[in-house]
């Protein structure tokens, strides 16, 4: 991932963001589960 996707966002409650050491893991977790998705099928475009 690139640099930029992986740190604290601009906006919101410093209180409520999530801990910089979980944002990347949690990332590229739902990175791979997006791609699964697709792969099985799962997910694209509707309408």
């Amino acid at each position: 991932m690139s640099e930029s996707t992986e740190s604290a966002p601009l906006f919101g409650s410093p209180e409520l963001r999530l801990p910089d050491d979980l944002r990347g893991p949690l990332k590229a977790h739902m990175e791979n589960l997006r791609n699964r998705n697709v792969e099985m099928g799962w997910a694209g475009r509707g309408g």
